[in-house]
């Protein structure tokens, strides 16, 4: 049996710009909801968080989003089907400025 694999989504600096030392801001808790939401992602109706994150369920992703004084850094995404969960999380990337990074190897790609 495949094991999960974990990715995590953040920011993408501004091209050309200087280089950024600290992760950007992808936006308020709720605007990150509204922008997975848009791709068929959200809570599953139970009203709890987990730890501090609140954890939305799309087509073949579990989404961990912590929250850090009312922004969003980074979220958690694990794949749990990859047929479905590419093309959503390369769609979602390129729509809000966002990319992903392999936590294990550092790699960043979208």
């Amino acid at each position: 049996m495949a094991r999960d694999r974990q990715i995590v989504m953040l920011k993408a600096p501004p091209e050309g710009g200087a280089p950024v030392t600290d992760m950007l801001p992808m936006g308020s808790l709720r605007e990150v909801m509204e922008a997975f939401a848009s791709f068929n992602t959200a809570e599953d109706g139970s009203g709890r968080k987990s730890g501090g994150m609140t954890i939305l369920h799309g087509p073949g992703i579990v989404v961990e989003i912590p929250e850090l004084d009312g922004k969003v850094m980074q979220v958690l995404v694990t794949v749990k089907d990859e047929d479905l969960a590419w093309s959503v999380l390369w769609r979602l990337s390129r729509k809000h400025g966002w990319r992903m990074m392999d936590p294990n190897t550092g790699q960043t790609f979208g």
